[in-house]
């Protein structure tokens, strides 16, 4: 917006400039008698012809410079939509680990019989190059916050696995006992239950910011709405029927390609048992 408002503000200048270089200087020229009304007249409209065409070709390099800045930020609107719903996804996957943990453990004691645990927490998956391709800076700002939160959670979410693995293997390989192995359980079980706030957290976070993407998504620019209008987004009933008759013809090519393939294998084994 800052470049555009530049271009217009030079374009409103050279507008000014041109009027009063062609209306009042032709009128002394006349005046003065120093040159030919028909000469001055060539003269300013060459010029000015010449000099309006130069700012035309910044005007629209200026517009499509807006425009494929604005594509490329929508394109990464949708980008980190689908990017946060996978991340969605894994916290979801993450909580189940935190309760399926507390669960198996509930109640567990010196005196309980062994049980282990399998499942381990997955990274957040996030992608930090998207926040560039961004225009709008409080969405730059909530997401790269976000990304900020995913981080810490994986980082204490590699923590906490590395711990309970630990625990386990030592436990199964006997170089703890059982006792040693509940204090660790006993120990463990907190962290569990202070991760799944944070995960809680996030997954409400990650939902405000997938609904803000979305609603930046509906911004467009009048061009972007004709493109939008004039790529039909739905497969119509003409297509529905051609792409019936394109089976057909691709599947007719595949017999036909099949068919040749044969004959030029049985040939190849007539013309072996010929030598032979």
């Amino acid at each position: 917006m800052k470049y555009l408002k530049t271009v217009l503000e030079i374009t409103i200048i050279a507008v000014v400039f041109a009027f009063v270089f062609g209306v009042f200087v032709p009128i002394f020229w006349k005046i003065g008698d120093n040159l030919p009304i028909e000469a001055s007249t060539t003269f300013v409209g060459a010029f000015l012809g010449a000099f309006l065409s130069y700012l035309f070709v910044r005007i629209g390099i200026a517009l499509d410079n807006i425009y494929s800045r604005h594509a490329k930020h929508r394109t990464a609107l949708i980008k980190s939509e689908h990017k946060l719903n996978s991340a969605l996804n894994v916290i979801a996957d993450n909580i189940f680990v935190v309760d399926k943990y507390i669960e198996i453990f509930d109640g567990y004691n010196s005196n309980s019989e062994p049980r282990v645990f399998g499942n381990v927490f997955h990274p957040i998956p996030y992608d930090e190059s998207i926040v560039i391709e961004l225009a709008n800076v409080d969405f730059i700002n909530q997401l790269f916050g976000l990304h900020v939160d995913f981080r810490k959670l994986n980082d204490s979410m590699d923590t906490i696995n590395r711990m309970v693995g630990k625990t386990t293997d030592a436990f199964v390989q006997h170089h703890i006992d059982h006792n040693t192995y509940v204090a660790n359980i006993d120990h463990n079980r907190p962290q569990h239950t202070e991760i799944r706030q944070f995960l809680e957290a996030a997954a409400e976070d990650t939902i405000k910011t997938i609904s803000t993407a979305r609603v930046l998504c509906k911004s467009e620019t009048p061009l972007s709405k004709i493109i939008r209008w004039t790529l039909p987004a739905n497969i119509t009933n003409k297509q529905r029927k051609e792409i019936k008759a394109e089976i057909s013809i691709l599947k007719s090519e595949i017999d036909i390609n099949a068919q040749e393939h044969k004959k030029r294998i049985d040939e190849i084994k007539s013309n072996e048992k010929s030598n032979n």
